[in-house]
């Protein structure tokens, strides 16, 4: 298997992996989205999504994966938010990729 460089994934582009690709650093513009077909995630990596509207949090519905594996390895991976930490979480439900926003909750008795 090759590593792949940076993967910057947006304006609805597909990256279609024709042999054995790991990603291990990814880029994905939240707001005009795409396609990841064929490739592996690597165990760790660093995951920067940039375009997301501030609070959002849901299913990230302008990216899809098709024919991946260790998709459920991005919620392991370093989080950026438009090249950035944040304290916000990308989980993985049913093959789609959400993203938790930090927030406070608060209990009233």
């Amino acid at each position: 298997s090759r590593t792949l460089p940076r993967v910057t994934l947006s304006d609805g582009a597909a990256l279609v992996a024709e042999y054995a690709a790991e990603i291990d650093a990814l880029v994905l513009d939240c707001a005009s989205g795409g396609t990841v077909d064929g490739c592996t995630f690597a165990a760790e990596g660093t995951l920067d999504l940039v375009g997301l509207t501030p609070g959002f949090s849901g299913e990230i519905t302008t990216v899809s994966f098709a024919n991946v594996t260790g998709l459920e390895n991005l919620a392991g991976w370093m989080l950026l938010k438009g090249g950035k930490p944040c304290r916000g979480k990308v989980v993985v439900k049913e093959g789609k990729l959400c993203y938790e926003s930090p927030g406070m909750i608060m209990i009233f008795r």
